[in-house]
């Protein structure tokens, strides 16, 4: 049942990430302020949606998977898009409400925060987009995210400890593989696309020499 309904809510993450890697390939087309400021803005939504549609552990302490958006935002979009996400996720996470609120709130501000860590530790080559890496770093901040379960009260931290750790360690970790895998080959693309449009410039420069040096040799020869 918990499976299921966690399946569920990555799912929904999982596609309107794929629409949002369609921004992330077009990054390299924008300026940097500007699309981080937009890549916050859309992460936060990603990550209020996943959270419309939580597992109810019990009334106020619910479980969705705001944790993968949020640490990915800082990890690809660094520390504006990740504060910008996480203000507009912890928001909303407030005003929902109920016993766990602080608890998720910390969450989502831990889970940003390592994100923006990590994207220094690539920036200066600590850290590779490796699958293992990724899929070791989607470890740690759920094992983060079970530890914050010690903050709910009694026994309501028991409860969520057994039945929360296992679903927690095996599948957001793959989930976060899965949605960074998609940012990584839209990046790639946009990539490949920026140097053929450098070659296909080249050649177009390489041509009107060419045809000015052809224009010239048949007006020396005429004369």
């Amino acid at each position: 049942m918990i499976f299921r309904e966690l399946i569920q809510n990555v799912l929904i993450l999982i596609v309107f990430s794929y629409l949002y890697s369609l921004l992330y390939r077009s990054r390299f087309k924008t300026r940097p302020l500007y699309y981080k400021t937009i890549s916050g803005l859309l992460f936060g939504m990603i990550a209020i949606l996943g959270m419309m549609f939580p597992f109810f552990l019990t009334a106020g302490v619910m479980f969705d998977g705001r944790a993968i958006i949020l640490c990915i935002s800082g990890l690809f979009g660094g520390a504006l898009s990740a504060v910008i996400a996480a203000v507009s996720t912890g928001i909303f996470r407030y005003l929902a409400g109920g016993t766990g609120t602080w608890t998720g709130i910390a969450a989502i501000c831990l889970s940003a925060f390592t994100g923006i860590v990590f994207h220094y530790f690539l920036k200066s080559g600590k850290f590779s987009l490796s699958m293992l890496n990724i899929y070791l770093f989607g470890l740690l901040v759920n094992v983060e995210m079970i530890l914050l379960l010690f903050t709910l009260p009694e026994p309501i931290n028991i409860i969520a400890l057994n039945k929360m750790s296992i679903p927690l360690i095996t599948i957001y970790p793959l989930v976060t593989v899965v949605i960074s895998k998609m940012l990584l080959d839209q990046e790639k693309k946009a990539e490949t696309e920026k140097q053929l449009r450098k070659y296909q410039q080249k050649l177009e420069d390489i041509v009107a020499e060419l045809s000015v040096h052809n224009t010239e040799h048949e007006k020396f020869q005429k004369e």
